[in-house]
């Protein structure tokens, strides 16, 4: 398990006792945790706190995907993580927020752009206030635009 909402208050949740829980950015950290229970080595505790990964030694999954599969998936670019605004409800606030590097955000992408019924969803809180990265991101797909692609921003 991982992500904001289950990386703050851990000692308050009950699941965290019994389940492996990454807190933070666990993109490499949960790989390796894999790896080890797969070897039979467990980690040494049940809370693993992961830090801030390198966005460029994160091997984005889009190669593996297929004609078919792309038929039947929305495929995420994240383009931010975190959020720049601190909103007291919400767990994201209390994340620093980082901007993925375009290249790191579309790497791969260019492959399936080009094939049919291909669902992309542009994912990041700020987006849109990164008018370089807004424009990065758009010109990429208007680059690649054809029936069928269809594209919106979360």
């Amino acid at each position: 398990m991982g992500g904001p909402e289950v990386s703050f208050e851990t000692d308050q949740q009950q699941i965290v006792r019994w389940r492996i829980c990454h807190t933070g950015e666990a993109d490499l950290c949960f790989v390796e945790t894999c790896r080890r229970l797969l070897a039979g080595e467990p980690p040494a505790g049940k809370l693993i706190a992961a830090t801030l990964p390198d966005p460029g030694q994160i091997e984005l999954p889009y190669d593996y995907y297929d004609e078919k599969d792309v038929a039947h998936r929305i495929i995420y670019v994240e383009a931010s993580r975190g959020c720049p605004f601190t909103c007291e409800f919400c767990l994201s606030s209390l994340d620093v927020p980082g901007a993925v590097p375009p290249a790191a955000a579309l790497g791969g992408v260019s492959t399936i752009a080009r094939s049919r019924g291909a669902t992309f969803q542009v994912r990041g809180s700020d987006v849109n206030l990164n008018l370089g990265v807004s424009k990065t991101l758009l010109e990429f797909f208007l680059e690649r635009l054809r029936p069928g692609l269809f594209l919106h921003s979360k």
